[in-house]
This record gives C-alpha cells, sequence and structure tokens, in this order.
C-alpha cells in the first residue's frame, strides 16, 4: 500500500473520504460519547471532516470531539 502522502490529491482525497466512511460505519464510533479527532497534517488523512457531518437528527450529534496537543513527549486533550 502506498503512503497517503504519495498519492495524487484527487486520490488523497478519496483515501480520506473512504477512512471516514469507514469510521461513520464501524459501531464503536457511532456509540461512542467522546471521540479523539487529529487534524491531519500533509499527507494524513483528513478525518475533520467527520465534524462537519454532525448535525441536528444526527446520531452523533450532542457527541463530544476533542482534539490532542503534543509537546515534545506529553500529550494534551482538548
Amino acid at each position: 500500500m502506498r503512503r497517503l502522502s504519495e498519492l495524487a490529491v484527487e486520490e488523497r482525497e478519496e483515501a480520506s473520504r473512504a477512512i471516514r466512511e469507514h469510521l461513520e460505519g464501524w459501531s464503536g464510533y457511532r456509540a461512542a460519547s467522546c471521540v479523539l479527532l487529529f487534524a491531519g497534517m500533509s499527507g494524513e488523512p483528513d478525518l475533520l471532516p467527520l465534524l462537519e457531518a454532525v448535525g441536528e437528527g444526527d446520531p452523533a450529534h450532542g457527541r463530544r470531539f476533542c482534539f490532542p496537543k503534543v509537546s515534545g513527549e506529553e500529550i494534551e486533550v482538548y
């Protein structure tokens, strides 16, 4: 499997979409009240549209999304 960073922009967007769809279909994700996400850097999956997908009437409405902040060897969650 090629690394995401080696893909063309369109392929990278499609791969990120496939990852998000897989997560959205996973029962553990659907049942979670809090999800730890990351804001991907270049070459990493784009998961941020998961935040935009949550709206009124969505089973995930009211779910908390948290993000890690890495500083050296320390990780804080916000």
